[in-house]
């Protein structure tokens, strides 16, 4: 029997605080219950073990998927000059060959996707001179196809593509309604992080019919670089 209410409050209070520790020693020394004890320790060990395991494997597989995705998105890495001249060719040459949609154009195209061909000061160019062309409705600079620098680009065919022998510049011919080289353009290129990028095109008429005037060399960069 409690002698008053300050002696039994301090006696009960530790022996409620030592309770869950008596148990342990019960559980944990009684034979039959240690075993049981340490039987549910190591399943529940073995469970967490193998959920962290299945975890880091979602982890390593959503990794492994992120990174498959991101290289499909990046283009392909252009180790030599040609490489960069041809792939732009491959995706808008049939600029040359139809009547696309404007928005479709290579001109028309966002910086992000210029910048897989050119380098980021003659993307900018690009770009800048089709903003200034729709604030003022009237024509640019790039009042001709980039690709062939004519204002007229059908009955081309026949379009060559060929590094010149010891420099970084890639040439480029094509026929047109019958004539021999009516066009040839020089791309000149330079290496960058993300590989070979265009810097400048210089075009070079032999055609009489053909966009700029004969004997003119046109240089893109120095066009669109031009005072407003």
């Amino acid at each position: 029997m409690c002698m008053g209410r300050q002696v039994c409050r301090p006696f009960l209070f530790r022996l409620f605080s030592l309770t869950p520790h008596l148990y342990l020693v019960y559980f944990f020394n009684h034979p039959r219950q240690a075993a049981r004890t340490r039987l549910i320790y190591s399943q529940i060990k073995r469970g967490i073990t193998v959920k962290c395991f299945h975890g880091i494997l979602m982890l390593v597989f959503l990794g492994i998927f992120v990174n498959f995705a991101s290289a499909a998105e990046r283009p392909a890495r252009i180790d030599k000059p040609e490489d960069v001249v041809t792939s732009l060719y491959r995706d808008f040459g049939w600029e040359l060959k139809g009547f696309p949609r404007a928005e479709d154009l290579l001109v028309r195209q966002p910086i992000s996707v210029l910048k897989r061909y050119f380098t980021p000061k003659l993307a900018k160019l690009i770009v800048k001179d089709k903003q200034e062309e729709d604030r003022t409705k009237e024509l640019g600079r790039l009042d001709f196809e980039i690709l062939c620098g004519s204002q007229d680009p059908d009955g081309i065919s026949n379009i060559r593509i060929a590094r010149k022998t010891g420099t970084d510049i890639v040439a480029v011919l094509y026929d047109q309604n019958g004539g021999k080289d009516a066009m040839t353009m020089e791309f000149h290129t330079i290496y960058t992080r993300s590989g070979w990028r265009i810097s400048d095109i210089h075009y070079k008429s032999r055609n009489t019919n053909a966009f700029p005037d004969p004997e003119k060399d046109l240089s893109l960069l120095e066009l669109l670089s031009l005072p407003d």
